[in-house]
């Protein structure tokens, strides 16, 4: 049966941008900034007990259509169909996220290698935390200063790849990953497990951010963290679902149907890493 074509008017008017859809670079690095500042990072339907669907249909519906966010599965799903309906070659990649420095967690993350002549970029619209706001040119060593944040890619000697953000204390990772293509079956089977398991982070605590050009939003757990060039500009604790909804709504742009019941957010666990 064949699929519906996807509604790349909708997603450019959805991430306001109405420049060239060359499959190039400048057009690759041009559409993950929009979408990083259009579309927040968010966990709130595996937080509420509503699994995710990767579906196409059910991705253009939520993110588009009713302006939701998504996490990594649904923000990376929905950018790679966007990069393929303009002519851009792809191959999807599955990345270890790091708990601490040289410990990782089990290939969760998705992430996008855009393949042009000779070189590959390095695109992610998907990361909760300090996560690309362009995306960069497949090459090790070489900084990439963003303006709110600067990152790297640098050889990993047991993984392939890691991907660095620069901190004032020195350079953090943020995942490792090789290039080996994942399937959309293997997506949706890690999905199923990060979406629905009680152990998955995603169930317990909210998980929700907003990129904006000149400062981040990072709700984590039961604190609401405003980063800008300056660094960390302010806190907010986050005690009751009430005060939960409207930041939520007015500080991260993520307006949610009435039907959705928050509870009160909960501290982060013991061993869970700041972003």
């Amino acid at each position: 049966m064949p699929t519906d074509p996807f509604p790349l008017d909708a997603y450019l008017a959805r991430i306001d941008w109405s420049g060239p859809l060359d499959p190039e670079p400048a057009t690759l690095a041009a559409l993950h900034r929009h979408h990083i500042h259009a579309i927040p990072f968010e966990n709130i339907d595996p937080l509420t007990g509503r699994p995710i669907s990767l579906d196409p249909a059910d991705l253009t519906d939520k993110l588009i259509r009713r302006r939701r966010g998504g996490y990594c599965f649904e923000q990376n799903g929905l950018f790679l169909l966007a990069l393929e309906s303009i002519g851009f070659r792809t191959r999807s990649l599955c990345a270890r996220v790091c708990i601490s420095e040289g410990r990782y967690g089990p290939r969760s993350h998705q992430i996008t290698l855009v393949d042009f002549e000779g070189a590959a970029w390095l695109a992610d619209v998907g990361f909760g935390g300090n996560g690309l706001i362009e995306a960069i040119p497949f090459e090790m060593d070489r900084e990439f200063d963003q303006g709110l944040d600067c990152f790297r890619l640098a050889e990993d000697a047991k993984f392939g790849f890691r991907l660095e953000h620069r901190l004032p204390a020195g350079w953090r990772t943020l995942y490792a990953f090789s290039r080996d293509p994942f399937l959309p079956s293997d997506f949706h089977a890690l999905n199923y497990f990060i979406c629905r398991a009680p152990e998955s982070i995603f169930t317990q605590v909210p998980l929700c951010v907003r990129t904006l050009p000149t400062e981040r939003r990072i709700l984590f757990g039961d604190v609401l963290k405003i980063r800008a060039l300056s660094g960390v500009t302010g806190t907010e604790p986050v005690k009751t679902s009430a005060q939960l909804r409207g930041i939520l709504t007015n500080s991260l742009g993520i307006a949610l149907p009435d039907d959705h019941e928050l509870r009160d957010p909960k501290p982060l666990p013991p061993n869970a890493r700041q972003p």
